[in-house]
């Protein structure tokens, strides 16, 4: 898997059937990001320096988020690479990343 990151058009977009198989794949997701979550926390020191993470809250307007976000994907890109290509020493390591509103 390369740098895998799964785009779908904005909702307003989709049929009424897309959107139900929409959130319902939204809700595997998130589930399986919450697994991780409580993986992170319950192995991180343990992890040898493999398990990093970052939480912040700043303020940002409408156009910085999407610009944010455009430059994380940007980031992905840079070092999306497959196991074929990879260093002997490189893992497959899964990457979250949301923004919300904090109020």
């Amino acid at each position: 898997m390369r740098g895998l990151d799964v785009r779908r058009p904005p909702q307003g977009e989709l049929t009424e059937a897309e959107r139900a198989v929409s959130a319902e794949l939204d809700r595997m997701r998130m589930e399986e990001d919450v697994a991780l979550a409580r993986q992170f926390t319950a192995e991180e020191a343990e992890s040898e320096g493999w398990m990093r993470g970052s939480r912040s809250l700043i303020h940002l307007t409408k156009g910085e988020l999407d610009a944010f976000h455009d430059d994380y994907l940007a980031l992905l890109a840079r070092y999306a690479r497959g196991p074929e290509d990879a260093p002997d020493d490189a893992r497959p390591v899964l990457l979250r990343w949301f923004g919300l509103p904090a109020d």
